[in-house]
């Protein structure tokens, strides 16, 4: 009899955690920057510029920092203003609009943290936004992999 295989992300936890921590934040803002292309040259995310964005996968154990400078996404080692917390699951059927955001945050399943109004200036600029329909179904493939939390 064969052991029960690891859920997807768990699958992922030990790989991903023996990378440098800042190569996650690097991975995110490079990610970022491309899908977010025309808002970055367009300006819409200067509410973001000196403020230090991180995001917790907390079922992978990532944890990602991010700032605007110079019209783009950095890294960050900064303290964060905001933070939000969530399994990877719920942050790509956030990302990929499976799942409206206000739901994951009422039902718990999303968590956010600091500056509420920067988290908020965020989700909206988010909500506003069309994530290329190849990324978007490539979103929405994985996160049907992964169980929704609890």
């Amino acid at each position: 009899m064969n052991p029960p295989v690891p859920a997807f992300p768990l699958l992922l936890a030990r790989p991903l955690g023996l990378l440098p921590a800042g190569l996650h934040s690097r991975a995110l803002a490079l990610a970022c920057n491309q899908v977010l292309r025309e808002p970055l040259g367009r300006g819409e995310m200067g509410f973001l510029q000196g403020r230090t964005l991180e995001i917790q996968v907390l079922d992978l154990g990532i944890c990602c920092r991010v700032t605007l400078g110079a019209g783009a996404l950095r890294a960050s080692r900064a303290s964060p203003d905001v933070r939000i917390e969530g399994r990877c699951g719920d942050l790509l059927r956030l990302a990929s609009q499976q799942e409206d955001p206000d739901s994951l945050f009422f039902s718990r399943r999303l968590h956010l943290q600091g500056d509420t109004e920067l988290g908020l200036h965020l989700k909206n600029f988010l909500d506003a936004q069309e994530p290329p329909p190849r990324l978007r179904r490539l979103l929405a493939e994985l996160s049907r992999r992964i169980p929704p939390s609890a």
